[in-house]
């Protein structure tokens, strides 16, 4: 097994092996590494994974808005990807938006699986590069030495074949190698069999995430967060089946299922002996088209024994602007429910229209919280957000926190609720009772 020298070390490597833009290895050095891998692999008898990563509709990026910024997005995916990718494996730009990762001693396909979900999930993390804001997304073709190329220009070709039908299939997706021609059609009604299967099967679950008051250090209330629980692939978050859960028009049965789960939930935790504390389930915008909800929650509140105002109903701004939607918060709110902007400042609300909005609470998006110590207009921006919020008797919750010298600069700003792994992460149900119980402060 051959260990990859990243390539900001310190290295005795020609400056050529290495990509000025990016940091990453060169295609030198990427054809001096497959050599050295596939003659190692034969004599150890050993497989190893080739990805190859080609970002979706970059040349948009750059026809719109420059080369300039469009070098900027490069070198922002690049630095995600090395850091998922493991010490044992290898990184290089390719050319152009193509990247690839050679995933070294696999045993099998769920190996490399795992190494494509992580890097899936950190290509789709936002990115912003001077005031614009990007969702990227990417298409992975897969190749396996020695099963699909017994040399370079094999496996590249395999690679790239299958890439190809990746980007067919939809995008966010990755397609490993067949000699039998992959039908894209296929694989999307075997990825959906398997959605219908978890709902049958109740494969999903929630997680909570905590939220913290920065003033007594306590939990004031928790976000929940769906998990499907794969049979092979283990816990996978929403980026891997949220968009096909929306084509299958599925989002509502999910949002149902989530606020019955957590109102149960709330109740067993209140049967043995915690106090209610407020819970936050997300709905997606087209569950506010279903004549039914109100309804739902009603008979759900009831049949659980929660009181109203310990749910907390996530929206997106774009819901909150719909017309028709505003009646049904409305609604919600006159049972008791609260209702919360989520990802606050990401869409392209009308700040004059939110006194006017059946409202109670803003969630500050994490692309704010990260740039704030380093940007000073971002900190002024929330500061702004901060000061509108209190002046219109919000409460405020900042995501994505992780440091702590991010939640300090919060609540100096005034922001004093608190939410991301410098607090906690997600948990299990089972794990709540016991964190709930450690912040509590005797009174």
């Amino acid at each position: 097994m051959t260990t990859y020298q990243q390539p900001n070390e310190l290295d005795t490597l020609p400056l050529s092996y290495y990509d000025n833009l990016t940091g990453l290895a060169h295609r030198p050095y990427y054809h001096e590494r497959m050599t050295c891998l596939i003659k190692t692999a034969t004599r150890r008898n050993e497989q190893f994974a080739f990805l190859l990563i080609d970002l979706d509709d970059f040349n948009e990026v750059n026809d719109r808005y420059g080369h300039q910024l469009g070098d900027q997005f490069l070198h922002a995916i690049a630095q995600g990807l090395k850091s998922v990718v493991r010490e044992v494996d290898f990184i290089a730009r390719l050319d152009g938006n193509q990247f690839c990762i050679i995933v070294d001693n696999i045993v099998d396909d769920i190996d490399v699986i795992k190494a494509i979900n992580r890097c899936l999930q950190k290509i789709k993390q936002p990115i912003t590069i001077e005031q614009y804001r990007f969702i990227p997304s990417a298409s992975i073709g897969v190749a396996i030495f020695p099963r699909d190329g017994l040399n370079e220009h094999e496996l590249i070709t395999a690679a790239d074949f299958a890439m190809q039908q990746a980007k067919l299939a939809e995008k966010q997706s990755y397609v490993f190698y067949s000699k039998n021609k992959v039908n894209p059609a296929t694989l999307r009604r075997e990825k959906e069999d398997l959605l219908k299967e978890a709902f049958k099967k109740n494969q999903f679950v929630l997680y909570y995430q905590p939220q913290l008051s920065m003033t007594n250090r306590q939990v004031v209330g928790m976000e929940t967060l769906v998990r499907w629980q794969h049979p092979v692939l283990g816990i996978l978050t929403p980026d891997y089946f949220l968009d096909l859960l929306d084509q299958l028009d599925l989002q509502t049965e999910l949002g149902n299922w989530a606020i019955k789960t957590a109102c149960e939930q709330l109740a067993d935790w209140h049967r043995n002996g915690l106090p209610y504390i407020p819970v936050a389930v997300n709905l997606s915008p087209s569950h506010f088209q279903d004549h039914h909800l109100v309804q739902t929650v009603k008979e759900t509140l009831r049949y659980t024994g929660v009181p109203a105002q310990y749910l907390k109903l996530e929206v997106t701004e774009s819901a909150m602007q719909t017309k028709g939607h505003i009646d049904v918060f409305k609604q919600l709110r006159d049972i008791g429910l609260k209702i919360a902007i989520d990802d606050f400042g990401t869409g392209f609300s009308c700040l004059a229209s939110l006194k006017q909005l059946p409202l109670d609470c803003l969630k500050i998006d994490k692309i704010f919280i990260d740039d704030m110590l380093y940007n000073s207009h971002t900190a002024l921006l929330l500061g702004t957000i901060i000061g509108l919020a209190h002046a219109l008797d919000y409460s405020l919750v900042a995501e994505g926190v992780e440091t702590e010298e991010q939640a300090l600069k919060l609540q100096r700003l005034g922001c004093d609720i608190i939410q991301g792994y410098f607090f906690s992460k997600p948990l299990p149900a089972q794990d709540i009772p016991a964190f709930i119980k450690s912040t509590l402060v005797d009174s």
